[in-house]
């Protein structure tokens, strides 16, 4: 009986020692795997806060891009003929910098030296005209006011002093130096002529129609409006932002007592980082350089405190980046999971009790990963649902996706006849729900066939094929997505008390697809193709569809059209709005 004790006692002590060991091992474990949590939720949220700078960044140089180019595209369509007409200039631009939260002012020069500027001053507007660089006379400033209608009113001009020749400003010859006018170019940060204030230049070139001679048209972004970004964007409490040329000048500044108004911003831009006395900046600056191959996400201490940083560059055009970098201490976003730590700690002081709840931490972080995952997959579900999944991988590979020129592409038209009139007498959610039961199957369908749907309007529904990934049968599946929406909005009218009756047109040709906005992404397309395939839907009959001619070029000898005996009505040359007279078909299947 003695001998069972002391076994039991022995056995029990065993236990009781394992249980000792295979919680230390456990606990061991457990705070390595949370040490790597704090890692891994500290990259999420660093990411998370580059991102939402670069985002912010985007909406300041983006749309800057986007006017250039509309800008440029007005003086292609004739809307500007004199680059030297200040009075039309100014009821161009003039709204054009006052609903800009980014553009500080428009010069437009050509490689004869004329040049005009516009620019706010206080509560005055300034134009400047350059006649040949000043070869035979020096420029001359106009001085407008705003009366009470918006309309400028000239109050005095005086010449400029001294000689000035926009061909030999940085914006100018950037723009004359690049083989490429498609391209827009952004200069590297440079002091202004006119308002001696630092900033940087975007620029485009084009060939004048009415003179045949180059010109270039450039708007300027101030290096304090830069400033106001950084030194005001809210990441974490004590996070950081800051932005470097690529010579290493600081045209973002950091949040800092000393940046905190526009004289102060004016005063310490452009400085290189080292001027400005940032020991946490200089700091990582120093351990990114230091490393051969430049890491994506850094860590390292500074003043007994844990920090987090990402510099990435951010490309304006070929051959000019900036360095966007953020920082961020531990503190701002690990409090929770310190929390954990120090239990972790506390339980090597009581081992068994602590047991329990290693296992509660364990559970907890692993139910942490789960969030981290099943957040990560709804943002990547989100993009999936907003964009096409093309544009989506490019994102995610590139951090952006470029529009792209699409040569062979049908674009699928329709609206639902009488829909202005039904929706008057409809109840909201019942138009909504019919609406969205219908478009549901739709896009069932346009993805069965390869096709892509790309927005709707109301009741108009616009789809693609043939971008953006390419398909050269792409007359041929757009037009059997057209005869199965026909089909099921038969199959449906056929149950349903609401009767709906579609118009569809179909066109092929040239299509620009490509990301609008910088606040809330969505994919759309553009080109003479997209107005055209509009037509053809307005020209269709109810549940009919109508294509173009170019469209029928690419069907009528194609092997399905052969087997499915599918017919081609001529109709009778139609006027269309803008287009003049066009030939078209309608399309049916033989019974």
């Amino acid at each position: 009986m003695k001998r069972l004790h002391n076994f039991t006692e022995i056995l029990l002590g065993n236990i009781i020692v394992l249980i000792l060991v295979a919680s230390l091992a456990l606990l061991i474990t457990m705070y390595h795997d949370l040490s790597n949590t704090v890692r891994n939720l500290s990259t999420v949220m660093i990411q998370d806060r580059l991102d939402l700078t670069k985002h912010e960044i985007s909406s300041i140089f983006d749309p800057i891009n986007q006017q250039l180019n509309t800008a440029i595209e007005w003086v292609s369509n004739g809307l500007i003929t004199d680059i030297l007409d200040q009075q039309k200039l100014n009821e161009i631009f003039v709204p054009l910098i006052k609903s800009s939260n980014s553009i500080s002012s428009i010069l437009i020069a050509n490689e004869q030296g004329d040049e005009y500027l516009l620019l706010q001053q206080d509560s005055l507007w300034m134009t400047r005209i350059t006649f040949k660089g000043s070869a035979d006379e020096m420029p001359t400033h106009y001085f407008w006011k705003e009366n009470q209608f918006g309309e400028l009113v000239l109050l005095n001009q005086k010449r400029q002093e001294a000689p000035y020749d926009p061909r030999s400003r940085p914006w100018f010859k950037l723009a004359m130096d690049n083989e490429k006018s498609t391209e827009i170019n952004w200069t590297e940060p440079y002091t202004f002529f006119t308002t001696k204030l630092p900033g940087i230049t975007a620029s485009k070139r084009w060939k004048d129609p009415y003179t045949g001679k180059s010109t270039i048209m450039g708007m300027d972004v101030l290096i304090a409006d830069l400033s106001e970004f950084t030194t005001t964007i809210d990441i974490t409490t004590n996070g950081k932002v800051f932005i470097l040329s690529n010579k290493e000048e600081v045209i973002g500044l950091p949040r800092d007592e000393r940046f905190m108004d526009s004289k102060s911003r004016n005063q310490f831009g452009l400085k290189k980082l080292n001027e400005l006395n940032i020991p946490l900046i200089n700091e990582a600056i120093h351990i990114y350089q230091s490393n051969v191959i430049p890491a994506k996400y850094l860590s390292f201490r500074f003043n007994s405190e844990n920090w987090w940083a990402s510099i990435e560059k951010y490309n304006l055009s070929k051959g000019n980046w900036l360095y966007v970098g953020v920082l961020v201490p531990e503190t701002d976003f690990s409090d929770k999971i310190e929390g954990t730590r120090t239990l972790l700690i506390g339980g090597f002081v009581l081992i068994f009790l602590f047991f329990i709840i290693i296992l509660y931490s364990f559970f907890r972080l692993k139910n942490a990963k789960k969030i981290i995952a099943l957040e990560r997959d709804k943002n990547e579900n989100l993009l999936l649902n907003t964009l096409p999944i093309k544009v989506v991988n490019d994102l995610k590979e590139k951090g952006r996706s470029d529009p792209q020129k699409f040569n062979n592409v049908s674009v699928f038209f329709s609206d639902i006849v009488g829909f202005t009139k039904a929706s008057a007498s409809l109840d909201p959610k019942k138009l909504i729900d019919e609406l969205n039961d219908m478009y549901t199957t739709f896009d069932e369908i346009m993805i069965n066939h390869g096709c892509e749907r790309i927005k709707t309007i109301g009741d108009g529904y616009l789809a693609v094929c043939g971008m953006p990934v390419e398909n050269d049968q792409h007359a041929e599946m757009m037009l059997k997505a057209a005869f199965e929406v026909l089909k099921y909005i038969e199959g449906r009218n056929a149950v349903s008390q609401l009767k709906w009756q579609l118009r569809i047109g179909i066109h092929s040709g040239i299509v620009v697809g490509g990301i609008v906005g910088v606040k809330k992404y969505i994919y759309d397309v553009f080109g003479d193709t997209i107005n055209t395939a509009s037509r053809m839907e307005s020209n269709s009959e109810a549940n009919r569809i109508n294509i173009s001619e170019q469209t029928y070029l690419l069907l009528k000898d194609s092997n399905f059209i052969v087997t499915q005996n599918i017919q081609f009505e001529k109709r009778k040359p139609i006027t269309v709005k803008g287009k003049g007279i066009m030939e078209m078909y309608f399309v049916s299947k033989s019974t």
